[in-house]
């Protein structure tokens, strides 16, 4: 199964098996992303300096799952750019900045 079609599955299960936490902290990401757009720090620049900020925050629960279920190829490229990218557009419910 590619890894993407895996992290989907696997972010499928953990809606159904934990429905109230996920509902928790998609209310919990909405309000941090509303913060986001109204702060200065929302542009990733402070004194003109270039400052790395998460693109998506998600539960504990789901990246245990995630991190049982992927194999070490599978977690390297999850964690990368592109895979943090890809996460971030296909999951907008889990994303902190407007993309």
């Amino acid at each position: 199964m590619e890894t993407k079609q895996k992290v989907k599955s696997i972010v499928k299960q953990y809606k159904t098996l934990f429905p109230n936490e996920y509902d928790y902290v998609v209310d919990l990401v909405m309000d941090k992303k509303q913060q986001n757009a109204l702060s200065n720090n929302a542009t990733g620049k402070i004194d003109g300096q270039v400052l790395e900020r998460a693109l998506c925050e998600y539960p504990e629960t789901l990246s245990n799952m995630i991190i049982s279920k992927l194999d070490s190829e599978e977690l390297k490229w999850f964690h990368s750019r592109e895979g943090a990218n890809w996460f971030a557009q296909t999951f907008k419910e889990f994303n902190v900045v407007k993309l």
